[in-house]
């Protein structure tokens, strides 16, 4: 299954199965070749680096960008040398687009920090991304999903061609998104939200010590688990310091503005019990860093994939999606088509630019796979 993962990251990046190895060996050389001659300079800590203002910094950052061809011509200005210029401000913005950063122009922390990552460890990850690639597969099939979580993005493919590409968010570090290979079959509607038990021991229990009423605000429904079923019971009675509350409770969410699974999800079996969803808190999908779920995916565009999902069956237009949405009701729809998906990890490719494209090694598989090298 690992070598399914790292596949469908090149084939989404490159049509041609066997011509990412070379693209991240040319990599390889030239950062080689930039180690040889003593790597690149650091930018010293300050305030941020904007058009305008002058910053003796300037200068340094000008050649960091030149030795990994960011900049792509060596400028020369004497006065102003300290100056953010339109080149420089290009420059960086390319830097930016190659390290997943928002691509402003401007060097502040993260930028900066990224631009003073070594030679050496940049070296590093493009071997263990060439490890990675040298296990392929032989197909994906004409269609599939991909997540690719150190980039935090969501792809559909179809014949070899992007259709869909969307912003998503995937596990912490703590609760980290498991790679798989799996298929979404079906997709739910208004989603109720089954509340995981690990979930309300480790973050929801201690809201409601801090605010007694939290479950009810939230409209957090529980049910008592009895030897005929469950039923549902008022929250204010449970006494929380009961050894046994979780395994006797169960807790769920009805659809509603505040449900965090948003208007729809998306089911693919897989023994996590994890999915994709729409979620209520859209304003994260802002962030440079989306590491920040419980392990599921929340995707920036779900309406997008449901149509598509659903394209097959003419049934399913756009007025009956968006009325379905609208009458607030938990709705189940098997996908006529089930779709392949995988969920993958790679921090290190070229596109067809021939830009190099590092990303932060959120789970630090790139560690454990490089002192296996």
């Amino acid at each position: 299954m690992p070598f399914l993962i790292v596949f469908f990251i090149i084939f989404i990046f490159s049509p041609s199965l066997l011509g990412q190895d070379a693209p991240l060996e040319k990599a390889l050389a030239n950062y080689e070749k930039i180690a040889q001659k003593g790597g690149w300079p650091e930018i010293p800590a300050g305030p941020k680096i904007e058009p305008g203002l002058a910053d003796a910094r300037v200068a340094v950052l000008r050649e960091r960008l030149r030795i990994t061809g960011d900049l792509k011509k060596k400028k020369e200005v004497k006065k102003e040398l300290d100056l953010l210029d339109r080149d420089l401000e290009d420059a960086i913005k390319i830097f930016q687009k190659r390290h997943g950063i928002v691509e402003d122009g401007l060097v502040g922390e993260g930028t900066r920090k990224a631009l003073n990552v070594s030679v050496e460890d940049r070296i590093s990850q493009i071997k263990v991304n060439l490890q990675r690639t040298h296990n392929l597969p032989p197909e994906l099939g004409p269609k599939y999903i991909m997540v690719h979580i150190p980039n935090y993005r969501l792809y559909v493919v179809e014949n070899g061609k992007t259709v869909i590409d969307m912003r998503a968010i995937v596990g912490l570090p703590s609760w980290p998104t498991p790679l798989l290979s799996t298929q979404v079959t079906s997709l739910v509607f208004n989603p109720t939200w089954h509340i995981p038990k690990n979930i309300m021991q480790k973050e929801i229990v201690g809201k409601i010590e801090k605010q007694a009423d939290y479950l009810t605000k939230e409209g957090i429904k529980v049910y008592k688990t009895t030897e005929t079923g469950r039923e549902e019971v008022d929250s204010s009675t449970i006494d929380w310091n009961q050894q046994d509350v979780l395994a006797t409770h169960h807790f769920q969410q009805p659809p509603s503005a505040y449900n965090p699974l948003g208007k729809v999800k998306f089911i693919m079996p897989n023994k996590d019990d994890i999915y994709l969803h729409d979620t209520s808190s859209r304003k994260l999908f802002g962030r440079d860093t989306r590491s920040l779920s419980h392990g599921c995916i929340r995707i920036e565009k779900p309406i997008d994939l449901v149509t598509y999902l659903l394209q097959p069956d003419p049934e399913w237009d756009e007025e009956k999606i968006q009325a379905t949405i609208k009458r607030g009701v938990e709705k189940h729809v098997k996908i006529p088509e089930a779709v392949p998906i995988y969920i993958i990890y790679q921090t290190a490719w070229v596109d067809p630019e021939g830009l190099v494209h590092f990303r932060p090694d959120v789970y630090h598989l790139d560690k454990k796979l490089l002192s296996d090298l």
